[in-house]
């Protein structure tokens, strides 16, 4: 774990290299639960919006005498297998767990204060008609459940302008189009937190993995239905930006 005065460096050249301005509403809904056992759940914007995006709640926990607040990121396998990303990654968050479990155990015994994921996951790389895509990753629902966790969902706006999208292909009528990551222009960024209370129990959960005897994160289960709930919610919240 980087020691908090070379992490905050690194969050300020970072918000510093990337944006003009940001602004970050909600934030005492999180403080009020002192910043510990929570998970975040956050609409991707831009494949590269992760470099600034948790940079703006560290900044603030920071800002808020939490000097010592341990964020951990759950990023998708291809960032790690980048070596100059996976740095990047790394010295943002923090830590990055490696198993399901791991998440669980941080939170339960304080090891780590709180885990944010994207949940759209690799659908970032695509265009598609609504600004927050399907879900891909619903794991860090269930391990919330699980570890008792307050949970929040983080909307944010403005890296948008970022997307680079291929003339020509924007012409075929495909459900989405790629969306090419260029980071060369510093943006106004727009965040709110929100708190978000899950439809759903781990009891509903394991009732339903001992009923179909099914993966409990897949298909049609119930973390999977949590997941488009929540990303109902963020769409939501997203337009009010």
């Amino acid at each position: 774990m980087k020691k908090t005065s070379d992490k905050i460096k690194t969050i300020d050249k970072t918000l510093s290299l990337f944006c003009n301005s940001y602004n970050l509403h909600g934030i005492e809904a999180p403080i009020e639960k002192n910043l510990k056992n929570q998970t975040y759940f956050l609409n991707h914007g831009n494949s590269l919006s992760w470099m600034v995006v948790p940079s703006v709640l560290g900044r603030a926990a920071y800002d808020n005498n939490f000097l010592d607040f341990k964020f951990g990121v759950i990023y998708h396998p291809l960032v790690k297998k980048i070596p100059i990303l996976n740095k990047l990654a790394a010295n943002l968050a923090g830590t990055m767990p490696k198993k399901h479990q791991e998440i669980i155990t941080n939170l339960k015994n304080n090891h780590v204060d709180a885990y944010g994921t994207m949940p759209e996951a690799i659908n970032c790389v695509l265009k598609w008609k609504d600004p927050i895509a399907k879900f891909r990753y619903n794991g860090l629902i269930l391990a919330s459940l699980e570890a008792e966790s307050d949970m929040f969902v983080i909307v944010h706006k403005g890296t948008e302008v970022w997307d680079k999208h291929i003339p020509f292909l924007n012409k075929i009528p495909f459900p989405a189009h790629p969306s090419i990551p260029m980071p060369f222009k510093k943006i106004d960024l727009q965040m709110a937190i929100l708190p978000y209370k899950p439809s759903i129990t781990l009891s509903d959960v394991i009732d339903y993995k001992n009923r179909y005897k099914k993966v409990i994160n897949k298909d049609d289960s119930p973390i999977d239905e949590e997941g488009i709930r929540m990303r109902r919610f963020m769409l939501e919240n997203y337009k009010n930006l």
